[in-house]
């Protein structure tokens, strides 16, 4: 090879991506993270229609920052990730039937570190859904006895 990937971007060396993602990966974070925050601490509060969907939205913005860095990978990879070049709107495909454990398998991960990244999108949408789902079922049980 020429020093490019099979989309002609040229490679970079890990430095190169580390200096260049670091404030884009930051930034992502941090909205994910003030988001799963603010969704938390709606949570505490009595449950109201706002707290269901500040659960919706931090879930959805887990698969957004999935699907981002799935196209991450796949724009710096010297390798397609998932076997042949996808448009970017496959990867939040791939990311919410992931992230849902529904797995249709037409996009499947060929590399270590897209299994790893498909698999721990897995497991972090199955714990957020089942301790979200844990506090907003004991905040209604918690109203209806009152």
């Amino acid at each position: 090879m020429d020093g490019r990937n099979p989309k002609g971007v040229p490679k970079a060396t890990l430095r190169e991506l580390l200096a260049f993602a670091r404030p884009q990966r930051a930034t992502l974070v941090l909205v994910c993270a003030m988001g799963i925050f603010g969704t938390l601490a709606a949570l505490a509060q009595p449950l109201a229609v706002s707290s269901v969907l500040g659960a919706i939205t931090a879930y959805l913005q887990i698969g957004v920052a999935y699907a981002a860095l799935y196209q991450a990978v796949g724009v710096w990879s010297s390798v397609p990730p998932f076997g042949t070049p996808q448009e970017s709107s496959a990867y939040m495909y791939l990311s919410m039937t992931t992230m849902s454990t529904l797995g249709i398998g037409d996009i499947a991960p060929t590399t270590e570190v897209s299994r790893l990244l498909v698999s721990s999108e897995a497991v972090l949408g199955q714990v957020f859904l089942v301790t979200i789902v844990a506090i907003v079922v004991s905040q209604f049980a918690g109203t209806r006895k009152r």
